[in-house]
């Protein structure tokens, strides 16, 4: 069992290393991803508890239909550094542009109700409507 957790361990520190060049090259220090799931969180800013690599999507629609037509869809801003994969590096479904994030508590995220929002632009505004923020 040793031996398969080392190889395991090499394997996602690769993939991480591979991620993490790819988002420097580009400079990206951060990235703007939404999960959706099928419980009603209400609204507002939430800490979002992770599991050690969560999915996210970098495509609203995907979270979206995720979330159903009475879940929630997550918005958070996250440090590149906290991106374990992308769809194009490593783990991750291109059809639903998945980033794998690493667990870390401080990521805080704004909670929009699937029904609140039917893109991306929409979601946005939503946001600033209940932060009261002007275009």
């Amino acid at each position: 069992m040793a031996g398969f957790r080392s190889a395991l361990q090499e394997f996602v520190m690769a993939q991480h290393s591979v991620t993490q060049e790819t988002l420097k090259a580009k400079g990206i220090d951060h990235i703007y991803v939404a999960r959706g799931m099928k419980v009603d969180h209400g609204t507002g800013k939430v800490k979002v508890k992770l599991q050690p690599a969560s999915s996210f999507s970098a495509d609203y629609h995907t979270a979206k239909r995720f979330a159903g037509s009475g879940g929630t869809v997550f918005l958070a801003k996250v440090p590149a550094s906290q991106v374990l994969s992308t769809y194009m590096t490593g783990f991750g479904c291109t059809s639903e542009h998945e980033v794998v994030v690493m667990g870390h508590h401080n990521i805080q995220s704004f909670v929009v109700p699937s029904s609140a929002a039917i893109d991306a632009a929409g979601a946005v505004e939503h946001v600033r409507s209940k932060l009261g923020v002007e275009k």
